[in-house]
């Protein structure tokens, strides 16, 4: 029962304990306050967290394809072992964000505050992050290829071992931006682009 598995949840947020095996896919859950939830094994495929917070939150080993984060507070969140395949994160707020070993295929962040965050081994394969703001973001050993980054701010970032692959850097914001052996065959760049990647990669 759905109520079962929210009072599991609400208990283990106010206990301080790990949440464990849950299922909550399909269920619309819009507007709640999961702050500080710490859970693993949670299955939320295609469910609609749609503007609710989860500030602090840390999610091992869950699954979130298709799943509705739109205008959710995700401030701080750690995500580790997870697949968030197509997950719609639309103007969601991931300030400070750790993202480990995690694959987010298809997933939409456009126009998220992504700042700040942490990604390392994340698999991003065509992802839409247009118009999002990734200022001092550190993102290194993850792919990029065949995402879209149009208009997206980039600026302070540290880019490691990333694989941007035909991805769309039109238009990019690229201020003190930093790229380390990084793949761009195949992206479409426009020229100011191309001037300021080639100025600082290495």
């Amino acid at each position: 029962m759905i109520e079962d598995a929210i009072k599991y949840i609400e208990d283990s947020i106010c206990n301080g304990t790990v949440a464990d095996n849950v299922d909550l896919s399909g269920e619309t859950l819009v507007f709640r306050d999961f702050s500080r939830l710490v859970i693993d094994r949670l299955n939320a495929k295609k469910t609609d967290f749609k503007a609710s917070i989860f500030e602090r939150a840390s999610f091992k080993d869950c699954y979130f394809m298709e799943t509705n984060f739109q205008n959710c507070s995700l401030e701080d969140i750690e995500i580790i072992d997870s697949r968030f395949y197509n997950a719609d994160l639309k103007e969601a707020n991931l300030k400070g964000a750790r993202i480990v070993i995690s694959f987010g295929d298809g997933a939409c962040f456009d126009k998220a505050n992504l700042s700040e965050v942490e990604f390392i081994d994340v698999s991003l394969i065509g992802s839409s992050f247009k118009e999002a703001y990734l200022v001092n973001a550190n993102i290194m050993d993850s792919s990029f290829i065949n995402a879209d980054l149009t208009g997206a701010d980039l600026s302070n970032g540290k880019f490691k071992n990333i694989d941007f692959s035909g991805a769309n850097l039109s238009f990019i914001i690229l201020n003190r931006t930093k790229f380390e052996n990084c793949e761009f065959e195949g992206a479409i760049l426009d020229e100011k682009t191309k001037e300021i990647i080639a100025k600082h990669s290495k």
